[in-house]
């Protein structure tokens, strides 16, 4: 295998030990959006904003409105959930499977120079839907969005740190 490709397979299996971590609420957690940026990210780089792997994630990874009482909401959340997890999980070790059989397809990282990622800088003032909206379009327009209080600290206080 070529580096690329070694490398390509060694981030998936990382990001598919990293989800087998998630528990049934974890979509509520900031983890889960580092972690869906990060593995867009390696896809895109990977194979290219317009690839059919990319598309493929997205829509195994797509939340859908849910209506009715707080009960139903939650049942469907936890149900939608499961299914966003177990279809990761399967996309992930199909694709890692692939890529170890028949490599990096043409045009990608094994035969291009690599793609350099715009990073937008978020500062805000609590996990909410916004943020997570907000890092969802970034994403999707090929952004790495890059979040002032996940940053590491050193003590330093948040302003303290964007100066930094």
């Amino acid at each position: 295998m070529s580096a690329p490709r070694e490398l390509v397979v060694e981030l998936l299996q990382e990001k598919l030990s990293q989800l087998l971590e998630f528990g049934p609420d974890t979509h509520k957690e900031a983890r889960w959006i580092q972690w869906h940026q990060e593995m867009r990210g390696i896809l895109r780089n990977a194979f290219g904003e317009d690839s059919a792997e990319l598309k493929a994630y997205s829509s195994l990874t797509r939340w859908y409105p849910i209506a009715g009482s707080t009960e139903q909401i939650r049942r469907e959340t936890r149900k939608q959930w499961s299914q966003i997890i177990e279809g990761a999980r399967g996309f992930l070790e199909a694709l890692i499977l692939q890529i170890k059989r028949f490599g990096l397809p043409c045009g990608t990282a094994e035969t291009s120079d690599a793609i350099v990622t715009p990073r937008v800088f978020i500062a805000h003032g609590s996990e909410s839907r916004a943020l997570v909206l907000l890092i969802e379009f970034l994403t999707s327009i090929g952004c790495e969005p890059i979040i002032a209080e996940k940053m590491p600290s050193e003590d330093r206080s948040v302003n303290e740190n964007v100066e930094h």
